[in-house]
């Protein structure tokens, strides 16, 4: 598996390392199934909407990252990013859906409000 970089924002030093921890385990798991060679890194984002806005997209674009907010909540998005010229994905994850991960965890199946999001990586990096 190649080495994906985990930003937590917004969240306490000590807890924000927990929950980088648990979703890169769940990466790690998933990357046995999955190939996330394009997978420029992972963002858990308290502030969510400015995560998205201040995501380094790697090119100019007038298109503003914004969630979903009318019949459903934005969680995740795995919005394109070029990084060295090569078209990857990055997966920004609202915390507030994330954080529980670190109670609901058991050592064999990823738990839904991890797989919601890989779900999205893998609809957007096909």
């Amino acid at each position: 598996m190649p080495s994906i970089g985990i930003l937590v924002r917004g969240m306490e030093e000590n807890a924000g390392k927990k929950l980088a921890y648990c979703v890169g385990d769940y990466v790690r798991e998933l990357s046995r199934y999955i190939n996330l060679e394009r997978l420029d890194g992972i963002t858990i984002a308290v502030d969510y909407n400015e995560a998205l806005l201040d995501l380094d997209r790697g090119c100019e674009t007038d298109h503003r990252l914004t969630p979903s907010s009318e019949l459903v909540e934005g969680v995740a998005m795995a919005p394109s990013v070029i990084r060295d010229g090569v078209l990857k994905s990055h997966l920004v994850l609202n915390a507030a859906y994330i954080f529980p991960c670190l109670t609901t965890r058991t050592s064999t199946t990823p738990t839904p409000c991890i797989c919601l999001p890989m779900n999205a990586l893998m609809s957007n990096s096909q």
